[in-house]
């Protein structure tokens, strides 16, 4: 609103269209970058349900935008603005902008530019309180049960139920190693320290639990309850604040080596008697396993004896500064990767030809390249802070 008020002082007052371009690309790119793991993921799980939700949301959303240019006799340029403003959807924007940009007689081509940006401005706020007003109402209607919503979001990568850790005292001993028990009842926590006969040392997946001993867990509130109530019974001794033989230190992943790699592969136990009992990326705290992928600018919670803490410190980089930079190859070959693949001609029936254009070409090259991660020698992640603020930079300068 601040940019609209200001562009009806002078019709002179205005930035480069290239300026709006870039950050759109900025935008659309690292929130394709950020979202590409988990898209694919959902698609393997849930792709035809939620393609075809999505599908008719837009359906919908068309077909009162086009009610509202016939009923209120509204221009088509400002009835794609107010379609693109009432979901929240820049992207779209952008995409009728290139439209308008390409189609538009060259006298009108300044006014039709303006009135979907216009349209938009107006009705994006709007989509954002009528949105919050309609999930309001029908968690009440259906009576959401969120608590079950978190659980279903587990496998999506996505839960925010923060991770604790207790000491449990093993009741009885038990037959199976702690992998096959693990496995078989399907138990999501990580088993750091185990203390028998006085002695404390990291757990492996071979070893067996015995009667007395004392074993360190970490995972979410109702996973610990399962866990205590399947081996013994709560300790009062906390052996995660035991620092006697192992120490615990959070570490920033910023060597370039580390990213899009498995943990497993990582082969911590070998190479420093370590394991890593948690990943924080952003705000959302994860429980590691084996084929938890890291990513550049994760901060990993690393237990090792006190003399390896610094060999596992430089072996993940451990450097804010690195974690604050972005790969300018990677980034640049990305972009333009995505800005090739919007100029492609698509063939329609008709005779009608579609192009993604620079929205679409770079979404859709964002989000494969982020669900790979890395190809050969190319990272094509970039660190959490480093996205968020490119991403912020680019919103702004589109929408100046």
């Amino acid at each position: 609103f601040v940019g609209l008020a200001f562009g009806a002082l002078d019709p002179n007052l205005k930035l480069p269209e290239v300026v709006y371009n870039l950050g759109l690309v900025l935008f659309v790119y690292t929130i394709g970058l950020s979202s590409g793991s988990v898209f694919f993921g959902s698609l393997r799980r849930q792709g035809m349900k939620s393609n075809l939700l999505v599908l008719g949301v837009l359906l919908l959303a068309g077909a009162l935008a086009a009610a509202a240019k016939v009923l209120l006799g509204i221009r088509t340029t400002l009835a794609a603005g107010m379609f693109a403003g009432s979901l929240t959807n820049t992207p779209a924007l952008a995409g009728v902008l290139e439209h308008v940009s390409a189609t538009a007689p060259a006298a009108l081509l300044e006014q039709m530019s303006a009135e979907p940006v216009i349209a938009y401005s107006l009705t994006y706020p709007i989509g954002v309180l009528g949105m919050l007003l309609v999930i309001y109402l029908l968690q009440r209607v259906w009576k959401v049960d969120y608590h079950a919503e978190a659980e279903q979001a587990r496998e999506f990568g996505v839960a925010q139920e923060p991770l604790e850790s207790c000491t449990v005292q093993i009741g009885a001993d038990q037959s199976l190693s702690v992998a096959e028990l693990v496995a078989r009842k399907e138990w999501d926590v990580i088993f750091s320290r185990l203390k028998r006969s006085g002695q404390v040392h990291l757990v492996s997946g071979q070893d067996h639990l015995l009667a007395g001993d004392l074993i360190s867990v970490v995972g979410r509130h109702d996973d610990l309850e399962q866990v205590t109530a399947a081996l013994g019974v709560p300790s009062t001794e906390r052996l995660e604040f035991d620092i006697s033989v192992y120490d615990k230190r959070r570490i920033f992943v910023s060597n370039p080596s580390m990213a899009g790699r498995r943990l497993r592969d990582l082969r911590l136990g070998e190479r420093f008697g370590a394991i890593v009992s948690r990943v924080r990326r952003g705000d959302l705290e994860i429980l590691p396993h084996g084929d938890t992928v890291l990513a550049l600018g994760d901060q990993v919670r690393v237990l090792a004896p006190h003399e390896k803490l610094t060999q596992v410190a430089n072996f993940f980089g451990d450097s804010y500064r690195a974690v604050s930079e972005i790969d300018v190859l990677a980034f640049g070959l990305g972009v333009a990767l995505g800005l090739l693949v919007g100029m492609i001609p698509i063939p329609l029936p008709g005779g009608v030809t579609l192009r993604l254009g620079i929205a679409g070409g770079t979404l859709v090259t964002a989000l494969v390249v982020g669900a790979l991660g890395r190809s050969g020698p190319i990272i094509w992640e970039m660190p959490y802070s480093a996205n968020l603020t490119l991403r912020q930079i680019g919103l702004v300068l589109f929408l100046a």
